[in-house]
């Protein structure tokens, strides 16, 4: 099975190498569609509840129940609410390690892909967030896995297109300079 992949910087240009990477493989699929989609957003996404799966999955709470309770074992109940898929061996290379500041793009998967967004986004706010009455998700900067504010960029003729940081009331600055640079860098506006 292959996915879109990582795009990073080469030389060269870019290969085939940096758009289609081969996916480990995904364990035995189900003859129920619904099973399959918990099975595969928990493996993006867990831990997470079924509210977030009936949330991500535009699902009925009640169907997302459902596929919840036929999967069997291959989900795992953490406590609670929370949902996992066991532990399941992997060839793939580790990730390197995240700075402790980041900026995510808007409408980023780790902003919309949980019905209750008060672990990303901490005490921030939401509401400035998104999604907005006009379904705008806004850019974030994450301090460890938390929301500290929002981030934008122009690249309109004539503005600066340099990017700027609106933080959330109370958070501090540290790390937001190198976020918004490695933005820049991005974008070539360096």
């Amino acid at each position: 099975m292959l996915a879109l992949g990582p795009v990073v910087p080469r030389d060269e240009g870019v290969a085939r190498e940096q758009y289609l990477v081969a996916l480990p493989p995904r364990g035995p699929a189900g003859d129920d569609p619904a099973v399959d989609l918990l099975v595969a957003y928990l493996r993006g996404h867990g831990p997470a509840t079924g509210a977030d799966f009936a949330w991500w999955a535009g699902l009925p709470a009640g169907q997302a129940r459902g596929a919840a309770e036929r999967a069997g074992d291959r989900v795992v109940a953490l406590g609670g609410e929370l949902l996992d898929v066991p532990d399941e061996p992997t060839t793939a290379v580790p990730a390197p390690a995240l700075p402790g500041t980041i900026a995510l793009p808007a409408f980023d998967e780790y902003v919309l892909s949980y019905a209750d967004r008060s672990i990303g986004m901490g005490a921030g706010d939401r509401m400035n967030v998104g999604p907005t009455a006009n379904g705008m998700v806004r850019p974030v900067i994450l301090r460890g896995g938390v929301a500290v504010g929002t981030w934008s960029l122009s690249l309109a003729v004539g503005s600066s297109g340099i990017p700027a940081a609106t933080l959330f009331d109370g958070e501090s600055d540290a790390g937001v300079g190198d976020a918004l640079a490695r933005v820049g860098g991005f974008f070539g506006r360096q």
